[in-house]
C-alpha cells in the first residue's frame, strides 16, 4: 500500500513519536498535546493508499515506511562515500528511489562478480577456444575486449553454420521415407532453397514457416485420421472389407460431399443386415441339400424294393416248385454249362437235352423276369390251337399275366 507523507515528516522526532504512539492506541495523539501543532499539521496530511489512517494496521504500515526511509538515508550515506572513489553512481536515500537503488546494487553486484570470479578463470578458458591464449588482450581495454569478442562471434558463427549443416542433414535423413505432398515440399526445399545465394534469407525464412505451419496443421490432424482408422477396423470386423478400403483411401469432395459414406448409409447398412439376418434363418440352402439327399433315399429304397421283391418272387417260385422241376433245372444247368462254346461234338445233344430241361422247367420261371418275345418263346407248343383263335398280343398279355399270379401268389397279386 502506498503511504503519502509530507517532507518534513520524515525527519521530525514528533511525528515518529506520535506514529509509534497510534500503532498502539489508534490516535497519534493524546488529550492533552502541549507544543505539537506542526506535528498535528504534518500527521493530518498523512495517507495511506490515498485514505486517512484510521486503525493500528494503518499505524504499523506507516511506522515500516519510516524505519525503511531511515535504512535507505543511512545505506545511501555510506554508499556515496566511495562512489566517486570506485567510478559508480551515486544514490539518494528515498523510498520513492528504491527501485533504482536496486538497479544500481545488482549492477554493481555483477560487476563484482565478473571481477572477482570470470576474470580469474577467463584466461585459462581462452587456451580450450583460441590456439593462441590472448591474455593481454583479455587485461586489456575495451578495445582489446572487442577485439577477442570478434573472434568468438566468428567462432560461435562457424559452430552454428557445422550445426545448421548437421541439422539439415539429419532432416533429409527424416524425410527419406516420407511421402505427401508437404513432405515432398520439404524434400525440394532443403535442396533448391537452403544455401542458395540467389534467395534473400527473408524469402526462404517465410517459405520455412509456411512449410512448418502446413505440417503442424497435418500433425494436428493425427486423433482426425486415428479415429477413421478405428472406424474402418470396425467396418472391416463387420465383414465390409470393401467399404474399409474405400474409407480409408477415397477422400471427401471440397464441396464436403462424401462418397463412401452418403447420408443414406446408415439405412443401407440396416437393410443388408436385415437380409442378410433373413437369408441366415430361412435355411434355405440347408432344405436343398435335404432334398437331394431326400432324392437319393428314395433311388436306395426303390431299388433295394426291387431286389427284395425278385429275390422274395424266387423265394416263392423255389417253394412252389415240384421235386420233378427242380430236377429240370438242375438238368438245363448241367447242359448249358456241357454246351460250352458250342463248338464239340455232342453240343447238338447237350442243345436238345437243354431244351427238354427248360420246357419242363418253365413253370417255375415268373414271366416278369422275360420280355415278351421271351414269353412267347417260351410257350409249350400244346397251346397253338389256343393262340390260333387269339390275337398274338392278346394272347401273350394274358400268358404273361398268368405267368406273373403264379409267381406273386405268396404277394396277394393272384386273382
Amino acid at each position: 500500500r502506498p503511504v503519502d507523507i509530507p517532507d518534513g515528516g520524515l525527519s521530525s522526532l514528533k511525528v515518529k513519536v506520535a506514529v509509534v504512539r497510534g500503532t498502539t492506541t489508534g490516535k497519534p495523539f493524546g488529550l492533552f498535546a502541549v507544543g505539537a501543532g506542526e506535528a498535528k499539521d504534518i500527521i493530518a496530511n498523512i495517507k495511506v493508499s490515498g485514505l486517512a489512517p484510521l486503525s493500528t494496521h494503518d499505524w504499523l504500515h506507516i511506522m515500516r515506511y519510516l524505519e525503511l526511509h531511515d535504512m535507505l538515508l543511512s545505506f545511501s550515506v555510506r554508499w556515496n562515500q566511495f562512489a566517486s572513489a570506485l567510478n559508480i553512481p551515486e544514490i539518494k536515500g528515498s523510498v520513492s528511489q528504491l527501485r533504482v537503488i536496486e538497479e544500481i546494487i545488482l549492477t554493481a553486484k555483477n560487476a563484482h562478480k565478473l571481477a572477482t570470479h570470470y576474470d580469474k578463470i577467463l584466461p585459462d578458458k581462452a587456451e580450450s577456444v583460441f590456439k593462441t591464449n590472448p591474455r593481454g588482450e583479455l587485461n586489456g581495454g575495451t578495445s582489446d575486449l572487442e577485439s577477442v569478442k570478434s573472434y568468438l562471434l566468428s567462432h560461435l558463427t562457424k559452430a552454428e553454420l557445422a550445426r545448421a549443416t548437421s541439422n539439415h542433414v539429419t532432416l533429409q535423413s527424416k524425410l527419406a521415407g516420407c511421402s505427401g505432398s508437404i513432405s515432398e515440399k520439404l524434400k525440394e526445399f532443403l535442396v533448391l532453397d537452403i544455401g542458395n545465394r540467389s534467395k534473400e534469407a527473408v524469402e526462404i525464412s517465410a517459405k520455412w514457416v509456411e512449410l512448418i505451419s502446413e505440417l503442424r496443421r497435418i500433425n494436428n490432424l493425427g486423433s482426425a485420421i486415428a479415429e477413421v482408422k478405428h472406424a474402418a477396423s470396425r467396418f472391416e470386423s463387420a465383414v465390409a472389407t470393401r467399404l474399409a478400403g474405400r474409407l480409408l483411401t477415397i477422400p471427401v469432395n471440397e464441396s464436403g460431399e462424401d462418397e463412401v459414406l452418403p447420408a443414406s448409409w446408415r439405412n443401407a447398412w440396416m437393410w443388408s443386415r436385415i437380409r442378410t439376418h433373413i437369408e441366415n434363418i430361412e435355411a434355405r440352402v440347408k432344405l436343398v441339400k435335404l432334398a437331394e439327399k431326400r432324392r437319393g433315399l428314395e433311388v436306395n429304397l426303390a431299388r433295394l424294393y426291387k431286389e427284395m421283391v425278385a429275390k422274395q418272387a424266387w423265394l416263392s417260385t423255389k417253394k412252389t416248385a415240384t421235386a420233378k422241376v427242380l430236377q429240370a433245372l438242375s438238368g438245363y444247368s448241367t447242359a448249358i454249362r456241357r454246351i460250352g462254346q458250342g463248338t464239340g461234338p455232342n453240343a447238338h445233344r447237350y442243345r436238345r437235352d437243354a431244351r427238354i430241361a427248360m420246357i419242363e422247367a418253365a413253370s417255375a420261371v415268373p414271366c416278369w423276369i422275360m420280355s415278351h418275345a421271351k414269353v412267347s418263346e417260351s410257350m409249350p407248343a400244346d397251346i397253338g390251337v389256343f393262340l390260333s383263335y387269339c390275337r398274338r398280343g392278346q394272347s401273350i398279355r394274358l400268358m404273361g399275366f398268368a405267368r406273373y399270379c403264379q409267381g406273386q401268389e405268396d404277394f396277394g397279386c393272384r386273382r
